[in-house]
């Protein structure tokens, strides 16, 4: 047996606590002067030598008490000698329903175990359909959990999609073969549609393996039929390459407040050229307004503060001017969550190099309510190389370190000493 943290060994001393109280509670008695014995009634000798044995009861269990709380703390392990499985196949749920990859898992099912690349690693148990609506699980977060099979190698079937990479590359001890699948050929799909006031677009995604690319187009009206559903309203469409039923959003005016001092007229006129483009570039109106600074409209989704000032509080994002030579960026998080800082002077040349234009539709959040839907229409993928994690070497032939079964048995036994401690002390005080 091996502990993670022996250190915490040094609190089986803790046992030496109740021994001391014990010892010191049985000092001398005190000796008290009476003037009969007749007056001393006679003691029950049984039911004090009951009492002396609950005591010797209590004292040794709040003694394993305590030791049973130094083991938990050092967490302890054990090596098992059971031998790992010599191959295990885990897949990607996206991937079920692919006649040959279900074929291959039919055959090899019977010799080898077949896990579910999810959390917790489900075994698969024949499902031949992918889940609907399923997203890529994050790739190298499972890695601790295939680490951990009880298998000498593992291979992974995956998709291998760019989105599944959400975490720091991890390390494992275990050989694990990433088989990457390809997705095909390119795949055009249609997302959502938006209504403005002009009528209805509708934003179509197109990519393969190495691209993703989306792109809106126009609906004829004679073509299309809006359907109310609780929640969400969904568009029918029926014109050739434009056909099905999609999500519909309103393209609700967004409304940005500018105000400027004179020395910064530039910038204003450069962020106003740019929301104009923006709102051409989306198919969505933004109106953009200027008064006093002391009237700001409540209902802005933007305030600009062009402004030495400090900003102004509201319910508004802002995005203050404040200079700073030794940013990263043009535009910078500021003090709290819906605060930005335009950190440069504006000039042509830096907005295009800098991607000022992107930089400020990230502010505006125009895809807040449906941006979540163009996940699923990402299919760019990775080699088998770039998801490897790093390897670290293994702690023996066939053998496992490990710590399942310990703590849970240890805490029930914990809980147990505990409850039994407080009936003993309950009984010992009556």
């Amino acid at each position: 047996m091996s502990f993670t943290t022996p250190i915490f060994l040094w609190t089986l001393l803790g046992v030496l606590i109740p021994l001391g109280i014990h010892l010191w509670s049985k000092r001398e008695a005190k000796t008290i002067k009476i003037g009969s014995v007749e007056l001393l009634r006679e003691s029950d000798s049984r039911q004090s030598q009951t009492l002396r044995l609950s005591e010797k009861r209590l004292l040794a269990l709040r003694m394993l008490l305590i030791a049973t709380l130094a083991f938990l703390l050092a967490g302890p392990q054990w090596k098992s000698s059971a031998r790992n499985q010599p191959l295990a196949y885990v897949v990607e749920p996206s991937l079920l329903g692919r006649a040959s990859l279900d074929a291959f898992l039919d055959s090899v099912a019977s010799e080898h175990p077949v896990y579910l690349l999810r959390k917790g690693l489900p075994e698969w148990e024949g499902e031949l359909a992918a889940p609907p609506g399923n997203l890529p699980p994050n790739y190298w977060q499972l890695v601790p959990e295939l680490d951990a099979l009880r298998a000498d190698s593992i291979v992974v079937f995956t998709a291998a999609y760019m989105q599944g990479l959400r975490s720091r590359r991890p390390a494992a001890s275990r050989p694990i073969h990433w088989m990457v699948l390809d997705q095909g050929p390119v795949r055009d799909t249609l997302v959502m549609a938006r209504q403005d006031p002009t009528g209805f677009r509708v934003l179509a995604a197109k990519g393969d393996a190495s691209f993703t690319a989306f792109r809106w187009q126009e609906a004829p009206m004679e073509t299309v039929r809006r359907l109310a559903y609780p929640g969400t309203d969904s568009l029918q469409l029926d014109a050739g390459h434009l056909e099905g039923k999609l999500p519909v959003y309103d393209a609700d005016t967004l409304k940005v407040a500018i105000y400027h001092v004179d020395s910064l007229e530039t910038e204003e006129r450069y962020l106003r050229a740019s929301l104009s483009a923006l709102s051409g570039y989306l198919g969505q109106p933004i109106r953009v307004a200027a008064g006093e600074r002391d009237a700001i409209p409540e209902e802005a989704d933007l305030l600009i503060w062009l402004h030495p000032d400090p900003v102004p509080e509201g319910p508004w994002k802002s995005l203050a001017y404040r200079e700073d030579p030794v940013a990263g960026r043009l535009i910078e998080p500021g003090s709290c969550p819906r605060c930005f800082i335009l950190t440069s002077r504006l000039t042509a040349e830096r907005m295009v190099s800098d991607y000022f234009a992107e930089q400020l539709l990230g502010i505006l959040e125009p895809d807040k309510a449906w941006g979540h839907l163009t996940d699923r229409f990402d299919f760019r993928q990775l080699e088998a190389g770039e998801l490897a994690p790093r390897q670290i070497p293994r702690e023996g032939d066939g053998e496992r370190v490990h710590r399942a079964g310990a703590e849970p048995w240890l805490w029930a036994l914990l809980l147990v000493l505990l409850v039994t401690e407080r009936l003993f002390a309950k009984y010992r005080s009556q």
